[in-house]
């Protein structure tokens, strides 16, 4: 993973996280927030991976259900935020793939193995955001009173 700072000013600044072959994008990113002390950001990217762990929430049972992806895919869309949560930085990342066959498949990120590269452009605002437990769903929600 490489980091540059493309703009910095007082309201923000704005990485752009490249990704190659090998790394695995949510824990990347996650260990580029702590690295950064970051907050509150959001971000965007597109890319292509080895292979992916994505979800879909079941709100009345209050799990996510895993979504194997086991091929090469691409990485259409690719964006999330980032929040802390009992001090600590939550990074919450959704994506969409393009599979072989032209199909698509998406949900929330549990693991991106990236192949060859991923480039992710992540906005770092000044205000902290804080997440707080909703017991409805079992998510970690921002919570904007905070």
């Amino acid at each position: 993973m490489e980091v540059k700072l493309v703009k910095d000013s007082p309201a923000e600044k704005v990485y752009v996280v490249i990704f190659h072959k090998g790394d695995e994008a949510l824990s990347g990113l996650t260990d580029f927030t702590i690295e950064h002390k970051v907050e509150d950001a959001h971000f965007t990217g597109i890319g292509a991976v080895s292979g992916a762990a994505l979800a879909w929430l079941d709100v009345p049972k209050k799990i996510y259900h895993r979504i194997a992806v086991t091929e090469q895919a691409e990485v259409l869309s690719l964006i999330g935020d980032v929040a802390t949560f009992n001090g600590k930085p939550v990074v919450h990342m959704h994506a969409v793939l393009g599979r072989h066959d032209r199909s698509t498949v998406g949900g929330h990120v549990f693991e991106l193995h990236v192949n060859p590269t991923l480039e992710v452009f992540t906005t770092v605002n000044t205000t902290p955001l804080k997440k707080r437990p909703d017991d409805a769903s079992g998510m970690k929600l921002i919570d904007p009173k905070q």
